[in-house]
């Protein structure tokens, strides 16, 4: 059996962004309805800090205690519906927050063969909360996000102030220069 090289995505926002999501279908699958896994605009928290469940049984990448939202981008079980209703391959693309694992942890992370750990996160993000990556793992630097994450979150006063932020972040991924180049670049590399 040959095993492949996965890749992962750091990422700072807890869960709110899928950088890698995608996947391709499985090769010879025959696209049909699935109606067993709920799909992913409605599956959520199944990352490594079992946040609300949906009881689909047990993720198919390993539980990190040590290492926050850390997913295979693919989904659980047989995977999220893609294009033309197949299913995408799962232990290609993993996320998570910053890559800080304990040894056990860690240990796993070696366990994946991953080729390549692309960080999304800010300047600041990166610097405050440095990776501790498996041996022989390349390293991407692509920060997606620009200015300091940490003053912005400070601003938060009210719940309609995070939901503003929200809005204009994720609007800046798809409209702002600077995201759109970060983006493409992850993309092509992968």
């Amino acid at each position: 059996m040959t095993r492949h090289r996965s890749r992962i995505a750091a990422a700072a926002l807890s869960g709110s962004l899928l950088w890698t999501g995608l996947g391709t279908a499985t090769a010879g699958a025959t696209p049909t309805p699935d109606t067993e896994h709920p799909s992913a605009a409605t599956l959520f928290g199944t990352g490594s800090l079992d946040f609300g469940s949906l009881g689909t049984g047990a993720p198919d990448a390993p539980r990190l205690p040590s290492v926050a939202n850390f997913r295979d981008v693919a989904g659980t079980g047989a995977g999220y519906v893609g294009a033309g209703g197949a299913h995408l391959n799962e232990g290609l693309f993993y996320r998570s927050d910053a890559v800080v694992p304990n040894d056990a942890d860690l240990a796993v992370l070696e366990e994946l063969g991953l080729s390549t750990i692309y960080d999304l996160r800010s300047d600041e993000e990166a610097a405050d909360k440095p990776n501790r990556l498996p041996a022989d793992v390349a390293y991407v630097r692509i920060p997606i996000l620009s200015g300091n994450v940490s003053e912005m979150v400070d601003q938060i006063r009210t719940p309609d102030d995070a939901r503003i932020m929200m809005r204009e972040m994720n609007r800046d991924f798809v409209t702002g220069s600077a995201e759109r180049a970060g983006f493409a670049t992850l993309l092509t590399d992968m």
